[in-house]
């Protein structure tokens, strides 16, 4: 798919989507319907639909590399972000903390607390693990 493919911009390392995104990721209509750029790209690339998650190998999430991306289950998901040191628990007064903070870069702020940046996103919109808003 041309159009899809238009809107990567590839490095050595990632394939960065640079179109729509919402929550971090890439989005495209494709097949009717909006959908995730990685798992488009690993439908494009497997001739298939992905099974389950497509879980990135490289934990960027605008990255739409084939070789970067694999099916995998909620649980692979987990783990993988357990192995990698992405899960951890914040105290209430760091948490506190992150959301008085002024600064707009997520990333450094997810480096000084040792957790994702998508972590400091919900933190920031009073968004709840379960994903609704406090």
């Amino acid at each position: 798919m041309k159009t899809f493919w238009n809107k990567v911009k590839k490095t050595r390392g990632c394939w960065l989507w640079t179109a729509a995104t919402c929550g971090g990721y890439g989005r495209i209509f494709f097949k009717g319907k909006v959908c995730y750029a990685p798992r488009v790209s690993f439908e494009l690339a497997n001739g298939r639909s992905p099974k389950n998650q497509v879980l990135h190998t490289c934990d960027n999430t605008l990255c739409v590399r084939p070789s970067h991306l694999r099916d995998g289950t909620r649980y692979d998901n987990m783990q993988d972000a357990a192995a990698k040191g992405r899960w951890c628990k914040l105290t209430k007064k760091q948490v506190n903390e992150i959301r008085r903070n002024n600064h707009t870069i997520y990333s450094d702020l997810a480096f000084i607390y040792g957790v994702h940046k998508s972590t400091i996103y919900q933190i920031k919109a009073n968004i709840t693990h379960k994903g609704k808003r406090l």
